[in-house]
């Protein structure tokens, strides 16, 4: 449910958003989608990086249950989840690329692509 800021205003709305677990799932596939064009944002990889550490893994397993347990959503989930593990656990995977281009000079590369590599295995573990 989203409200006016104006306290006066008694309007509201109710609205369906797409969760964390839509959310990742649409950022690999989005880097999948754009990884042999001009149009790969590294900013991507950090996308995926802050959901990984924003939501604890055990809610982002179950929402990605939520989402797998959708006929419509299934098979892109199953996708997103495959792409997940190619981009991110594998350390030839272009996300670590991605992370390192992103936060050369500003962060510590390798403990970031440290952190979504471990936390993306946790994810698919706790998935089964």
């Amino acid at each position: 449910m989203v409200g006016s800021l104006d306290p006066a205003d008694e309007r509201s709305i109710e609205l369906r958003v797409a969760g964390p677990a839509a959310l990742l799932i649409s950022k690999v596939r989005k880097i999948a989608d754009r990884v042999a064009s001009n149009r790969l944002s590294d900013k991507d990889a950090l996308d995926v990086v802050r959901l990984l550490r924003g939501v604890e893994t055990p809610d982002l397993a179950k929402r990605c249950v939520h989402v797998l347990s959708d006929d419509l959503c299934r098979a892109t989930a199953e996708e997103g989840l495959d792409l997940l593990k190619q981009q991110f656990v594998n350390p030839d995977g272009i996300g670590g690329e991605m992370i390192e281009r992103t936060v050369s000079g500003l962060a510590d590369p390798t403990e970031l692509k440290a952190s979504a590599r471990l936390l993306s295995e946790d994810l698919l573990n706790a998935l089964g």
